[in-house]
């Protein structure tokens, strides 16, 4: 979830203690502008967004970025409202899974999306795929307006590591590049968030798949190690690309990990001996949730077969009713008979 203290950088100061008096400091997710609601979601801006844009339009002038000053404002646009688009797949599909999604956050490495899904790893796996499926679709659709226009796939289809050749091929202007840097900036969206690596999406996913058969601790322990694997990996791709971000993305998905694994064997050892562990806490929060849910699909379940029973005895008195105005009481069978008449004992109890 995103957390939102009182107070922040334009403020009011808490006042008290010297402690107290830089409080905003310490909720760093707290330094936000809201943007508007759409849908129901609050969307919040990042005071280190536009930061980070500024810096990166300053080094195009300068010259220090693969691309001019005009494509990078394009580009860093694209990006903007394509990670918007990636947080609102994950809220539209925890929605559709029966969770709740009322706040998304855009900040410089991305964007959080302040999903509650039920319990239940298919859900939680729809959940983190969802962002990553609104790139899918952006880039599908913009490579297919640019092969229809007879681009080539090295235009149509861009690498993620290399924004600067399809751009050049594609004309650099005009509509097709535009399409190509729309195309570009969701393919690296779609190839980093499926990267294995907590908090990426992919290392969500691997957690979320790790539940079908495993407790929450396993699975969080599970998806951690396979997360250093690929943040080994990345981080040699990111050394023979020489992409320093992939490098910084890369350590912190390994400290993520190292930092998760350390608080649950920490909680482990420290919990009290009369409730449990903190691990086996954690199974039957997990173990409680997944009954409720059952719960309450048993209720959804009676709940219907109620309606549509309901349903199909309206259904014959209605036709029973039918048929006595077009051929009179004397016609109706003793079947028909019964039903009008367990109809007037049924109205007549319920109005007792």
């Amino acid at each position: 979830m995103i957390g939102r203290g009182s107070g922040g950088p334009t403020g009011q100061w808490e006042r008290g203690d010297g402690s107290e008096r830089f409080r905003w400091i310490e909720r760093p997710f707290s330094w936000s502008i809201p943007l508007g609601r759409l849908a129901g979601i609050e969307v919040r801006m990042h005071l280190l967004l536009p930061l980070f844009i500024g810096v990166e339009l300053l080094r195009s002038w300068l010259g220090n970025t693969a691309l001019g000053p005009t494509p990078t404002a394009m580009a860093l646009g694209f990006l903007v409202l394509s990670v918007l688009l990636h947080e609102f797949g994950h809220a539209f599909a925890c929605r559709w899974v029966g969770g709740r999604c009322n706040e998304i956050l855009l900040w410089p490495l991305g964007g959080l999306a302040a999903c509650s899904p039920p319990p239940g790893w298919q859900r939680r796996l729809v959940v983190h795929l969802g962002g990553p499926a609104v790139n899918l679709a952006i880039l599908l659709m913009a490579a297919a307006a640019l092969a229809a226009s007879g681009y080539s796939l090295r235009v149509a289809i861009p690498n993620p590591l290399d924004p600067v050749t399809g751009f050049t091929i594609a004309g650099g202007g005009g509509w097709a590049a535009a399409v190509h840097l729309l195309a570009w900036v969701n393919s690296v969206l779609l190839a980093i968030n499926l990267v294995p690596l907590p908090p990426l999406d992919g290392g969500a996913a691997v957690e979320a798949i790790a539940l079908r058969r495993r407790t929450t601790a396993e699975a969080v322990i599970l998806a951690a190690r396979v997360g250093y694997v690929a943040a080994i990996g990345l981080a040699v791709v990111g050394l023979l690309a020489d992409q320093l971000v992939l490098l910084v993305l890369a350590a912190v998905g390994a400290l993520w990990c190292h930092q998760r694994c350390q608080q649950i064997r920490h909680a482990e050892a420290m919990g009290e001996a009369e409730e449990g562990s903190f691990l086996e806490r954690l199974e039957r929060s997990r173990q409680r949730d997944e009954a409720e849910e059952r719960e309450a699909a048993r209720e959804e379940a009676s709940r219907l077969r109620e309606e549509r029973e309901q349903a199909e005895r309206q259904a014959e008195v209605d036709r029973v009713l039918d048929k006595i105005r077009r051929e009179g009481l004397d016609r109706l069978t003793a079947a028909e008979r019964r039903v009008l008449e367990r109809e007037t004992r049924r109205q007549r109890d319920g109005k007792r």
